[in-house]
């Protein structure tokens, strides 16, 4: 069976009446010694790049297309 994605609206109002759960006294507290920055970007060397290639893109975006894509955003509330 599909997956249905459910799509819910909330007014400003909503937002701001719910509770903020953000634990700003543990988060004040942090120094940057605590914040853990290799685990997303891991450090590379040469030879991590040694077998690298570049690909260049097969179609480049021209201004009608680049149009159909902001229309496609606009559409889907991007």
């Amino acid at each position: 069976m599909k997956e249905q994605n459910t799509y819910v609206e909330y007014s400003r109002s909503e937002i701001d009446a719910q509770p903020d759960e953000t634990e700003w006294i543990r988060f004040d507290a942090l120094t940057d010694a605590d914040i853990d920055t290799d685990t997303d970007d891991p450090k590379t060397d040469a030879t991590f790049w040694k077998d690298a290639t570049v690909v260049m893109p097969e179609d480049v975006i021209d201004a009608e297309k680049r149009k159909e894509v902001i229309k496609g955003f606009k559409i889907w509330r991007f």
